[in-house]
């Protein structure tokens, strides 16, 4: 599943090659391994022209998860 996912984000890259694209991911927690695709985003140079907004119905996993990837300028946000 992470190889289909990193596929697709990687098609809709290739397709926006100049411009800013925004990738949401809803119910990212019941793809396994979804940060890894997200973490491999952050280490290219396509971070530069991307932003990645994960969103899940167990918001600590998100949170979990996302803890691991590299920083760079990222806004949490959680619903209370």
């Amino acid at each position: 599943m992470r190889r289909e996912l990193g596929g697709l984000v990687d098609s809709f890259l290739s397709l926006n090659p100049a411009k800013i694209v925004c990738i949401l991911l809803d119910e990212s927690t019941y793809l396994p391994e979804w940060y890894l695709v997200v973490k491999g985003v952050a280490e290219s140079p396509e971070i530069d022209r991307t932003c990645i907004v994960a969103a899940g119905s167990n918001p600590a996993t998100v949170k979990e998860r996302s803890e691991r990837l590299p920083r760079g300028e990222s806004r949490e946000t959680s619903s209370s």
